[in-house]
């Protein structure tokens, strides 16, 4: 018979730590979502985006075509709030015709990831649903993978609900590469603090995020032994 310190081996005691660090960011963000204000979500959409922000009618969404049309619209000089309208679209017309997704090419990817560079919030945003859009096309995640580094930039320096959400969504929708790993744990508490202090929408995402997170052994230690940064 197996004796008892035959069968505690490295794995083993990951996998308890793991579910430990699970169970302590679960109690920490429970407690910091009941000491927040309440939460309406009658004006958010799954995208994390007011339902009034914008007007576009889902039957344009539906014209074959018009995913490349937007894509190569997107490639020309656009006000603000044509780039978001544009973007916004995009990311309706890849959910509802994934065959048209299907077809397009890393550049298309390349050319959506341009605008997580942009000087408006609000485009950065839709940048990031477009990317996340993007993913249900298996092949395409590996290209939004090289952009793991900005993405992570943008939720932990922007102090923007809809601009987080989308961030986090996204990260949890990909594989983060382990050459970003040194990134995050000098980001770590930044993490933390969105997770003890941000919406709810976005201490969910966080904590799905640092969950998973915390089942890479190298990540793990980190995670644990980190802080919020000190209110100011």
């Amino acid at each position: 018979m197996m004796k008892y310190y035959e069968t505690i081996t490295r794995r083993n005691v990951v996998n308890a730590a793991t579910g430990a660090t699970a169970i302590y960011l679960i109690s920490k963000a429970l407690l910091a979502m009941l000491r927040s204000p309440p939460f309406n979500p009658a004006r958010i959409s799954s995208s994390g985006l007011s339902m009034d922000s914008y007007s576009v009618p889902l039957s344009r969404a539906n014209i074959p075509g018009e995913l490349r049309r937007l894509l190569q619209t997107l490639g020309q000089n656009l006000d603000d709030d044509s780039k978001r309208t544009t973007l916004h679209t995009i990311t309706q017309c890849i959910y509802l015709k994934e065959t048209e997704a299907n077809a397009c090419t890393n550049d298309d990817i390349k050319l959506i990831a341009s605008f997580l560079d942009d000087g408006d919030k609000a485009t950065k945003t839709e940048a990031l649903n477009a990317l996340k859009a993007f993913t249900v096309v298996w092949r395409f995640k590996i290209k939004i993978q090289e952009y793991v580094p900005k993405i992570i930039e943008l939720v932990t320096t922007h102090w923007d609900m809809n601009l987080q959400v989308a961030g986090l969504k996204l990260l949890n929708a990909l594989h983060i590469p382990d050459n970003t790993h040194s990134l995050l744990r000098r980001l770590l508490p930044n993490f933390m603090e969105i997770l003890l202090m941000a919406n709810t929408l976005a201490k969910v995402q966080v904590l799905k995020f640092l969950s998973t997170l915390a089942q890479e052994e190298d990540m793990l230690y980190d995670i644990m032994n980190c802080r919020a940064p000190p209110s100011s």
